[in-house]
């Protein structure tokens, strides 16, 4: 294996990957050096300094500032990449990496890249590279990118960074993972002694379950805080503890730079799925500095918490409330007239209002009481007015992006779990096809949602349940195809999205991503023919703009003159558009001079802030169109059943 590392640009910053500390495993894994070479390309410091994230490579970044007494604080960045997402037909990968770091006004204030061949992949978990860095206190975004050079797959994903101010009490932690079978890259051995701890190695995205034994790596000052008691506290994205847990601490040992290392174990509570941060600070409510969070995932179908067994379907004993709560869980009851008359906007507020209440003012015991005294209520809606379950699946699909954004991961998991079991009961119960297609609508939205939000087991669930009920539904099958095509599995990609043209011909993102996917199964001539018609018809500035990009980098390099008229052609229907005038940059570098292509980038620099790359567009999930997402299924159905219902508990 051959590694090389490479200054960039502007200044030395770091890429990163950490080896760390940890309990004993049978075997660590292996180290490789990562040494000088060349700069980053003019696209690749574009699409870092875009913002963008995504891609078909999947990359983790994790980034720590260690505790220092100095004017600079010491980061240590790490890069993540799981090898097993590259293209199946790359054994011998090629890749490049580069880390750009960003001021919150956009100010590159340092970058970093390497460039790195691994003779093969197979028996490979994944792939780790690190370096340290010094930055002042402030706080920054770290862009990074991992590029496989033969086949152009890539990813790109951004972290946010605070370093704080100097402080001896300071605190750096982060999760652990076992390192047989990883590839960690290097760039300076010190780092290397600062994160290494045997054969456990830093975890940038740890999947951990309820009742999981987790191990971490602590940092901090030499002499300071020995005899401190520590506590894990497990918080939602907003900050909000949700469970606070013993830390067993380990004695410390010196790395270096004044610093000394701790192994921490501790025990995952009770947690239904989602993503959660963890913090080690003081035990017993003495006050001081929290270490910064690291972030894990609590997947579906973990032990604990609430899962996604059982359902609607379910029925056993109807629950007892405390008598403070059942005022409140006659509350969901009450919304329904608002949903039967059409009002989701205002059920869907008094919905979250309502869980939102229980879960704060009665703790997780409570919740899960009224979860189910909730769910008993859909229960028997399911049995008795199947044709009404529409309705409640638009009630709670806006909710699972509202608990998201909000880190509320408690209600996000339930939210899940309640789609799905919703979806389920519809696949088994209409029979009309009017309702069956009302039904596909519905779920399609449940299901786009639920991809954008990271749940994308259910997301393909919810998706087949919609399909099943009603094949040529436009954002299932779009959303299918996007999930297949950023799964490579391209030829299914076509299938789904030859059907959604053939019952929809003017969806124009349906054509695009139809057209890409046919060049990737080797069929480009009716690929370019399609990107030919929508680079010069189709209404949707991001979909032409990038459907001349696909259409010039098809004719690249064999006929470079004629890749240079497509994107002329394209300039001249959509003037100063960056990705087109970067692109055109790149194709006519060789030929110009330094200053000649500075001059072309201008209008890049400047136009690239005025809102997301198409190139960005294509690479997030796709979104149901404004009618879809408002229309609503099963009002009528559900204004019969609540009358039918009258007077009955």
């Amino acid at each position: 294996m051959k590694g090389r590392s490479v200054p960039v640009l502007v200044a030395a910053l770091g890429l990163a990957l950490q080896a760390l500390g940890g309990p004993a495993a049978e075997s660590g894994p292996e180290v490789m050096r990562l040494e000088a070479g060349r700069a980053v390309s003019v696209s690749s410091a574009a699409l870092l300094m875009s913002g963008m994230s995504g891609g078909g490579l999947a990359v983790w970044p994790l980034a720590v500032a260690l505790p220092s007494l100095g004017a600079e604080g010491r980061i240590l960045v790490l890069l993540e990449v799981d090898l097993t997402s590259l293209p199946a037909a790359v054994e011998a990968p090629q890749l490049e990496a580069a880390v750009y770091a960003l001021t919150a006004s956009g100010e590159v204030v340092a970058t970093t890249a390497v460039e790195f061949d691994l003779d093969s992949v197979a028996a490979v978990a994944g792939l780790q590279i690190a370096v340290g860095l010094t930055l002042p206190p402030g706080s920054y975004t770290l862009q990074t990118m991992v590029r496989e050079r033969v086949s152009g797959a890539i990813g790109l994903a951004g972290r946010m960074l605070e370093v704080p101010s100097a402080d001896p009490a300071g605190l750096a932690a982060w999760l652990l993972q076992p390192g047989a079978s990883w590839i960690v890259g290097v760039a300076d051995p010190a780092v290397v002694e600062e994160l290494h701890a045997g054969p456990q190695i830093a975890a940038a995205r740890p999947v951990l379950r309820s009742g999981d034994v987790a191990f971490a790596r602590l940092l901090r000052l030499a002499g300071v805080g020995d005899r401190q008691r520590l506590e894990a506290r497990i918080v939602s994205s907003d900050g909000t503890v949700l469970a606070s847990v013993p830390a067993t601490i380990a004695p410390g040992e010196p790395v270096g730079n004044g610093l000394q290392a701790h192994s921490v174990s501790l025990v995952v509570p009770d947690l239904p799925p989602g993503t959660y941060g963890l913090r080690l600070a003081p035990a017993g409510g003495v006050s001081g500095r929290e270490s910064a969070e690291a972030t894990f995932v609590v997947p579906v179908g973990s032990t604990g918490g609430m899962t996604a067994e059982g359902g609607p379907d379910t029925e056993g004993a109807r629950v007892a409330l405390p008598r403070s709560l059942r005022r409140v869980a006659a509350g969901y009851r009450d919304l329904l007239p608002s949903v039967a008359a059409g009002d989701l906007a205002a059920a869907c507020d008094r919905l979250r209002a309502l869980e939102l209440a229980i879960r704060r003012g009665f703790g997780s015991g409570e919740l899960r009481r009224f979860i189910r005294a909730e769910q008993d209520l859909i229960a028997r809606i399911a049995r008795e007015a199947p044709a009404a379950l529409p309705a409640l699946l638009l009630l709670h699909t806006p909710l699972l992006e509202q608990y998201h954004a909000a880190g509320a991961a408690v209600l996000e998991g339930y939210t899940v779990t309640t789609l799905e079991r919703l979806a389920r009961s519809l696949a088994r119960r209409l029979e009309v096809p009017e309702d069956q297609r009302a039904a596909a609508r519905a779920l399609s939205i449940a299901g786009a949602t639920l991809q954008r939000t990271g749940w994308h087991d259910a997301s393909a669930r919810v998706f087949a349940s919609a399909l099943a009920l009603d094949g040529v539904t436009q954002v299932a099958l779009l959303g299918a195809a996007a999930s297949r095509e950023k799964a490579e599995d391209y030829s299914a990609a076509v299938a789904l999205l030859r059907t959604l043209v053939a019952a929809e011909p003017d969806a124009e993102e349906g054509r695009l991503r139809l057209a890409l996917n046919l060049a990737r199964i080797g069929k480009p001539a009716r690929a370019n023919e399609i990107l030919r018609t929508l680079g010069g018809e189709a209404e949707t500035e991001w979909i032409s703009v990038l459907a001349f990009q696909e259409l010039a980098r098809q004719e690249r390099p064999e006929t470079p003159m004629q890749a240079e008229a497509v994107l002329r052609q394209g300039l001249a229907r959509w003037p100063e558009e960056p990705g087109l005038l970067l692109q055109l940059a790149q194709l006519l570098e060789p030929e110009q001079t330094a200053d000649a292509t500075a001059a072309l980038l201008q209008p890049v620099l400047r136009a690239s802030r005025r809102g997301p790359s198409p190139r960005y567009h294509y690479n997030r999930w796709p979104r149901p169109p404004d009618d879809e997402r408002g229309a609503s299924a099963g009002q009528l159905a559900l204004a019969r059943w609540l009358e039918r219902s009258k007077g009955t508990q």
